[in-house]
């Protein structure tokens, strides 16, 4: 009896977990179905809630718009209608009643007007269509005092005495035949074409539009009066009496334009978008309430609910069915594991062959008696498999994790010439269209380049490890890549207030063989370092010869010095291990990865070099690393910069005033290496000294390097000075600064400084500069100098000059320039204008400033040569003054057929001589 009691508590229990069983079943089947309805139904309700919402703030934006440019051209029109009146003979010398008449006339022809006045230069109302004629003085009134001054007035919306109505004054100054002040003229104009204007765009059965002024009262007529007199918010007769206080008024009060959700003034959410109407200085308001606009959408929102209850409904017997059909099966397999858990591997399942049972668990089944039969001789097999398992486990799950960390550590690499990129791009959006966008974009570019091959040389950081990754033999220019990659680098320190200077020993050749984008990814490694490690001071990049092989020419060893946190003794040997950083403070507050120099060993092994720190702690470290570079095929040494035209800078006398000691020492040792007399001042002051003491001498600078940034006397201070001093004035003043800032350019231009160069100043750059300054990459060489002067002749002969600008600054500079000359000057605002006046004219030689509006100097002077070649005429001079002073700018102004192209700012001495030149050679 025991015994039986015992299995029927069994079955029991089992029936139980059957039921159980069942009811899970039936319950995960419907909500499999319940939840992915749900979440759709949410979803697609939030994104159609959002778009609806989106849409209609972007109607009431497109209205308000719509509304506010027909307001303002309603306003132009009530102007030029007034000032049209003010100037018609009548009104200027006619009798009191002939200007009656024409204001009687104008008022019949002009519905928006509600009548005309005249007031005389005593400020008395002499005439008024109203009626309301008399000895009134009015001449404290705004609209007289602006008609005094010569200026037509539109007033704010006023309450008109008689009328009660909200009206608007336009007047306008009258002058009599002898152009003499004589009065004013003013008109009354209803807000009725406003108020039609804001009725055309009724947004909705329940939306508006309406003005307010700057106080939040509303101008315009609610469409809604009727209900505001039912409620009391207003009375019957009252205008301009209610007040605004919403949020629409709130924002676009501070100048904010938008659209937004809010309380209207009638106690209702609504939609709104506002702006503000900056010439009357009004809001535009533009709402609908937001139960009508989503009325449709909570409609099929509920038929989309009803849809989907009735879906779930019609479901649930399906899984009812579908889960009884699987029960019995999935209870068998149940069984059958837990008799494998009890070791039974004799045990079997046999499932029904009929079609109610799916065919997955009877192929399930026979997996299992398929285990069970194999299992029972494989056990310590299937142990000693395990455990091999267990160990691959791990093993894999170490390798997961190096690589995670290795992706992880990758991202710090990427940001390097990232941070570069994004500083260039926002010097780009800062900027107007000058030469120095193009040259931003040029690094910006570069940058871009160096972080694609960073990527995928981080990626592949095993191959380099294995030796699987092999170098580039190319030639290229080793001072180029070096100061590219400083120019990329200037960025970020720049930002964090660092001197980033770059030298290149004159022993170091120009060419070499190796592959640059490694040696380029070793410098951004290093140098980014410093830059992350230094908070203030310098760093200086070096390149000379490798004082371990002077034999060898292509030998070189680059150091990085900085003045930032140094590095510990104890840790000078470890830093080079992936992922290790001196201290793990140090990831906390500087973050990276360690992961740059290890990369950057490996490089400089393979590049036949060995690379070492040497570092005191809190004083700064020095990186250095040497490489082996094979033989260009083009021969130089860096001193031998291209010539241009034949001519160099030898003799050039520059004074370089810096108050850092090693930006001195490589702009002297860079200009000397040209053969130029550079001497050094040591700060503004000093500079100022030594300028005089040369030029008591008789040998004053021909050039000044000048650095922006100094303590004391900064460097737009000395430049002002030497603007200042007459005995100084003959020095031409190169700006160079560590900090590319809009406003220092716009500075330097307005002092007319020949240049503004960014640290770290590339050597090709500095000597171009140099070089255009001076006039070696003019047009005119020095045989043509002498010409000109040769031919000057005694006396000036009258011209008559076309000077074709935009700017009225540098017209006038022009004119100043040539105002003792025996000159005519006309002038044209564009090309356009320019063509037509030179066909209609007999001009000698014509100024033309290549970018200007409407038609820029290129293509007028290529008309020109076209109208010039059409009529048979002989070409006269066409000399370009232009900012733009690249030799393609040069080149471009000269192919659309300009005689000579001077780049500004253009000395006096030039302009004549060029002016005397090609009008005594045309």
């Amino acid at each position: 009896m025991a015994l039986d009691s015992e299995k029927w508590h069994h079955r029991l229990g089992r029936n139980e977990r059957l039921n159980r069983l069942k009811t899970q079943l039936n319950l995960w089947g419907i909500l499999l179905v319940l939840f992915p309805a749900i979440g759709f139904l949410v979803l697609s309700s939030y994104e159609e809630y959002h778009h609806v919402r989106s849409d209609k703030y972007q109607q009431l934006s497109h209205v308000i718009i719509l509304q506010r440019d027909a307001i303002d051209e309603w306003f132009d029109q009530c102007r030029g209608e007034v000032q049209t009146l003010s100037r018609l003979k009548t009104v200027r010398s006619g009798s009191q009643e002939e200007i009656y008449d024409t204001f009687y006339s104008f008022v019949a022809g002009h519905s928006d007007f509600n009548g005309f006045a005249f007031i005389n230069k005593e400020g008395y109302n002499e005439i008024d269509t109203g009626g309301r004629a008399g000895a009134i003085n009015l001449s404290d009134r705004a609209y007289f005092q602006e008609g005094k001054k010569g200026n037509s007035y539109i007033s704010d919306v006023l309450i008109g005495r008689n009328t009660g109505r909200p009206v608007i004054i336009v007047s306008a100054p009258v002058y009599d035949e002898h152009n003499q002040f004589k009065g004013i003229v003013f008109g009354s104009v209803s807000l009725s074409a406003i108020e039609n204007v804001m009725k055309r765009y009724q947004p909705g059965e329940t939306g508006e539009t309406y003005l307010l002024n700057d106080q939040g009262v509303m101008l315009t007529e609610s469409r809604f009066t009727s209900h505001l007199i039912e409620q009391g918010t207003v009375a019957d007769t009252t205008r301009m009496r209610l007040k605004v206080d919403s949020v629409a008024f709130q924002s676009a009060s501070r100048g904010i334009s938008g659209a937004s959700t809010y309380m209207n003034y009638d106690g209702k959410q609504v939609l709104g978008a506002y702006g503000w109407m900056q010439r009357q200085r009004w809001i535009i308001v533009g709402e609908i309430t937001e139960a009508e606009v989503f009325q449709p959408f909570y409609d099929r929102q509920r038929k989309l609910i009803a849809y989907l209850v009735l879906i779930v409904i019609g479901t649930i017997p399906l899984t009812v069915y579908v889960s009884n059909r699987i029960r019995e099966p999935i209870d068998r397999l149940i069984h059958g594991s837990r008799l494998m858990q009890q070791r039974k591997y004799n045990h079997r399942i046999y499932l029904p062959e009929r079609g109610g049972t799916p065919s997955e668990l009877r192929e399930l089944s026979r997996a299992f008696n398929h285990m069970a039969e194999t299992i029972d001789g494989h056990v310590e097999q299937l142990r000693l498999t395990n455990d091999a398992l267990e160990q691959a486990r791990d093993a894999a799950l170490s390798a997961s994790k190096a690589k995670s960390e290795f992706l992880a550590s990758m991202s710090h690499e990427i940001r390097t010439p990232m941070n570069a990129i994004l500083g260039m791009t926002e010097i780009l959006w800062e900027t107007k269209l000058t030469l120095e966008q193009r040259e931003y974009l040029r690094i910006c570019r570069a940058a871009g380049d160096t972080l694609l091959t960073l990527i995928n040389d981080i990626l592949d950081l095993s191959k380099v490890e294995s030796g699987h990754i092999q170098l580039e033999s190319l030639d290229f220019h080793l001072s180029e890549m070096v100061e590219k990659t400083s120019e990329i680098m200037a960025v970020r320190a720049h930002k964090k207030g660092l001197e980033l200077a770059c030298y290149l020993s004159p022993e170091v050749p120009a060419y070499v063989v190796g592959d640059p984008e490694r040696l380029q990814q070793v410098l951004i490694n290093l140098i980014g370092n410093a830059i992350k490690f230094t908070e203030q001071g310098e760093i200086i990049v070096r390149i000379e010869r490798d004082p371990e092989k002077p034999e060898e020419k292509s030998a070189l060893r680059f150091s990085v010095s900085d003045t930032g946190i140094g590095i510990s003794t104890e840790k000078l040997e470890i830093i080079f291990e992936r992922f290790t950083q001196a201290d793990s403070s140090t990831t906390r507050r500087y973050g990276g990865t360690g992961l740059g120099l290890t990369i950057s060993r490996h490089f400089v092994e393979m590049m036949n070099g060995k690379i070492w720190v040497e570092s005191i702690l809190g004083r700064g470290s020095t990186f250095y690393f040497t490489a082996q570079f094979g033989v260009a095929g083009q021969e130089g040494i860096l001193s031998e910069t291209p010539k241009t035209h034949g001519h160099t800078l030898k003799g050039l006398r520059v004074l370089i005033i810096d108050d850092n000691e090693t930006n001195r020492r490589i702009l002297v040792e860079t200009l000397k290496s040209w053969e130029v007399v550079a001497v050094e001042a040591t700060g503004g002051e000093a500079g100022i000294v030594e300028m005089k003491r040369s030029a008591e001498r008789g040998e004053p600078y021909q050039l000044v390097l000048l650095d922006c940034r100094m303590p004391g006397m900064d460097g737009f201070q000395v430049a002002e000075q030497i603007q200042r001093e007459t005995e100084l004035q003959g020095s031409t003043v190169l700006m160079v600064t560590s900090d590319n800032r809009q406003g220092d350019i716009l500075r330097a231009k307005q002092l007319g400084l020949a240049a503004y160069l960014v640290k770290p100043v590339r050597r090709a750059a500095l000597y171009d500069t140099l070089a255009r300054v001076v006039g070696i990459n003019s047009r005119v060489t020095e045989q043509d100098v002498g010409s000109i002067n040769a031919g000057e002749v005694k006396e000036e002969r009258p011209l008559r000059i076309l000077l074709v600008d935009d700017a009225e600054d540098n017209c006038l500079l022009v004119r100043t320039y040539l105002k003792d000359m025996p000159y005519q000057i006309d002038i044209a605002e564009n090309g356009s204008i320019a063509v037509e006046k030179y066909k209609e004219g007999n001009y000698d030689v014509v100024l033309m400033d290549m970018l200007m509006p409407v038609m820029d100097g290129y293509i007028a002077t290529a008309e020109i040569r076209r109208w010039e070649k059409e009529m048979e005429r002989k070409e006269i001079p066409i000399i370009a003054l232009t900012a733009n002073a690249m030799q393609e700018d040069v080149r471009r102004s000269l192919d659309a057929g300009c005689s000579a192209h001077l780049s500004k700012p253009i000395r006096k001495k030039t302009l004549l001589e060029a002016i005397r030149w090609y009008t005594s050679h045309s």
